[in-house]
């Protein structure tokens, strides 16, 4: 029987090629699942999700959105990034004047609404629309990976102390399902609980020993850890963290076999490929 010798590297290039290709097909099953009426507000600055006003060399700078409450969901999705499009929308009074096709905003307030509409910073709006508009209708939309560059950072809130930790966690570009906290002393990881602002507090009962370490799950069900990367717990202090969460990378989805055939030659060798077994 002819045995096949996987090559150096060659089980690591595999599992890249699967992931490429589960990727490309997460891509083409998406789409753009929503719909949505569209409006807009100004000014741009705080929100529900606790991330205040967003300075000018962050992304998405001004491109902000509000979503109704049924989205909200107890600001499960602050800090996620939509993409918005206009194909096959319409206008509250025709005939619309459409600017653009698509704009990308990251979720940061609550509209008061009992649908799941979407409320733009004016700028975002601008680019999809004139705002003498006003409201657009069956707008499709979609969540896309985040554009923040860098790394997640933690911002402790007014109130935190050594008994109860609260903060913030801003520029993920994923959105967050969990997020655990353990002090230089215990080795259990605290589950922390997220309130309708956005705001993450842990409380056991004793103190709290900094330097803490950060563990953050996002909705992929991938998990990193910020070992030691908190270090200290007054209030309104700032860390970065040194992780980010984010997709594995996508490749196009249009991606040939015989590109797949290629990548999959070079890592056990283009007679194992001819032969067709292992």
């Amino acid at each position: 029987m002819n045995e096949t010798r996987i090559r150096p590297g060659a089980l690591a290039m595999l599992v890249w090629i699967g992931l490429m290709l589960t990727a490309a097909g997460a891509v083409r099953a998406q789409e753009f699942p929503s719909s949505a009426d569209v409006t807009f507000f100004a000014p741009v600055g705080g929100g529900n999700c606790s991330f205040k006003e967003i300075p000018l060399e962050v992304s998405p700078f001004l491109r902000v959105a509000a979503v109704g409450t049924p989205l909200y969901a107890g600001s499960e999705p602050c800090g996620r990034f939509i993409e918005i499009d206009t194909t096959g929308a319409s206008c509250a009074a025709p005939p619309c004047e459409f600017t653009g096709d698509r704009v990308v905003v990251m979720i940061s307030d609550q509209l008061v609404s009992s649908a799941p509409d979407l409320d733009l910073s004016e700028v975002a709006f601008a680019e999809i629309a004139h705002v003498d508009e006003g409201v657009l209708h069956d707008v499709r939309w979609r969540y896309v990976p985040g554009t923040h560059l860098g790394d997640i950072e933690l911002h402790n809130t007014e109130g935190s102390d050594p008994f109860f930790i609260h903060f913030v966690l801003k520029k993920h570009n994923l959105g967050i399902s969990e997020v655990s906290v353990r002090d230089s002393v215990d080795p259990t990881w605290h589950v922390a609980a997220r309130d309708s602002a956005n705001q993450w507090s842990v409380d056991t009962g004793q103190a709290f020993q900094a330097p803490l370490s950060i563990q953050i799950t996002d909705l992929t069900g991938r998990t990193v850890t910020a070992i030691a990367a908190v270090g200290s717990l007054a209030p309104s202090a700032v860390f970065d963290l040194g992780v980010q969460v984010g997709a594995p990378a996508v490749v196009p989805t249009g991606l040939s076999a015989a590109f797949v055939m290629a990548l999959a030659s070079a890592a056990l060798g283009s007679d194992a490929i001819r032969r067709g077994r292992g």
